[in-house]
């Protein structure tokens, strides 16, 4: 006999069954939402006193330095820096740059250091000149960069290191990635 073909000896059993447990369903169902239900509020007090410990340890940090945001797209995040270009004619390509968001214009010339765009190669931005990587609209459909940030913050008893996973992603649009995670 299986789980759900159990019966109870007679009608009179399954209905104070039921009773004791407050429900309608069958008996055997009755006792299994009433096991899971237990477990799980078992299952939320032994969650509630490893978050409370966090909680007590978080409130020693306080808050986070308001260009926090700023340092990790800055400094933690400084390989996500693209320029998503398109050639217009052979020597004359438009994009934009997602570090400064500004449209640069390449115009491949001898005088110019910057010898030719390719998708993938590392360039320069003409504008704010930080290092960037080109990528050819039409041929990156999504990027993702992802990066590990810490940060340490003295409390009163000694330091706490804080950490931070960071994601930045170009999908729908490049000027407008999501926002850091």
């Amino acid at each position: 006999m299986g789980r759900d073909t159990a019966v109870c000896a007679n009608q009179i059993s399954e209905k104070i069954i039921c009773d004791y447990f407050k429900s309608d369903c069958p008996p055997f169902e009755a006792m299994r939402v009433f096991q899971r239900t237990l477990r799980k509020k078992q299952l939320q007090a032994r969650h509630k006193i490893e978050t409370d410990q966090i909680d007590l340890r978080m409130k020693e940090a306080g808050k986070l330095p308001k260009d926090f945001e700023h340092w990790v797209n800055e400094v933690a995040l400084n390989f996500s820096r693209y320029i998503y270009y398109k050639r217009e004619t052979k020597k004359l390509i438009r994009g934009y740059c997602t570090s400064c968001a500004n449209q640069v214009v390449f115009e491949i010339t001898k005088e110019m250091p910057q010898k030719d765009v390719r998708h993938n190669q590392a360039g320069r931005c003409p504008l704010c000149g930080k290092n960037i990587t080109f990528k050819a609209i039409g041929k990156t459909t999504q990027q993702v960069d992802k990066v590990v940030a810490a940060y340490m913050q003295k409390t009163k008893t000694g330091f706490m290191v804080r950490s931070f996973s960071v994601i930045k992603k170009y999908f729908k649009h490049y000027k407008s990635p999501e926002p850091l995670v």
